[in-house]
């Protein structure tokens, strides 16, 4: 699955494109982006909205959805439910 974070702009998000391998990991990335920013997290609890359920021409993934983490908000998004 491919992760981008939530950014102002969005080729400032497609910079961001990381490939992870399973849920673990996109937990494990949402974890270290959070303390990146001096706030520290034991796990964070990630839930994955559907958000755009259309081909966008921008990414190239045929759907996106939406990674919100509890206590903390919208992070960022991916191109599968898992």
């Amino acid at each position: 699955m491919q992760f981008r974070e939530r950014r102002d702009r969005v080729d400032e998000s497609l910079q961001s494109i990381v490939e992870l391998k399973d849920r673990a990991a996109l937990v494990d990335h949402c974890r270290r982006l959070i303390e990146s920013q001096g706030t520290p997290v034991s796990t964070p609890t990630v839930s994955i909205i559907p958000y755009d359920l259309t081909p966008d021409a921008q990414t190239g993934w045929e759907c996106t959805y939406l990674v919100m983490v509890y206590g903390y908000g919208p992070i960022g998004y991916t191109d599968g439910p898992l």
